[in-house]
């Protein structure tokens, strides 16, 4: 996500938290919630540069959940929090809005290579 690398022992209850690649700056954190790999993953997240209060009620939940149709998987459902309840709602799901392609975008490029290596 946006040139960091996410760490984390990817266990229920455990942090998650992404630093940049180039400097090791932590820029987002959060915790596991759920994970049932390959179909499903839940984490909260929390911009660590953010003034906001880091306090649970500011954080918000991502769900990536792969759903199949038939014999194979055939989608991505992404499910970002809920912006009514967190301080300054509006303006973090506006600034998401264009964030969410870009990390679609590398999911796709990610999926890609594994298929070509099949």
């Amino acid at each position: 996500m946006f040139g960091c690398r996410v760490e984390s022992d990817w266990k229920p209850g455990s942090p998650m938290v992404w630093k940049g690649a180039a400097d090791g700056k932590t820029y987002v954190h959060g915790h596991i919630v759920s994970i049932d790999p390959p179909h499903r993953l839940e984490y909260t997240v929390f911009d660590s540069t953010s003034t906001m209060a880091d306090i649970p009620s500011n954080y918000l939940t991502m769900t990536y959940e792969l759903k199949t149709r038939g014999d194979r998987t055939s989608i991505l459902e992404v499910t970002q929090g809920d912006f009514a309840k967190v301080e300054d709602g509006q303006r973090r799901y506006n600034d998401s809005l264009g964030e969410d392609n870009s990390v679609l975008e590398g999911i796709k490029k990610l999926a890609e290579a594994q298929a070509r290596l099949k």
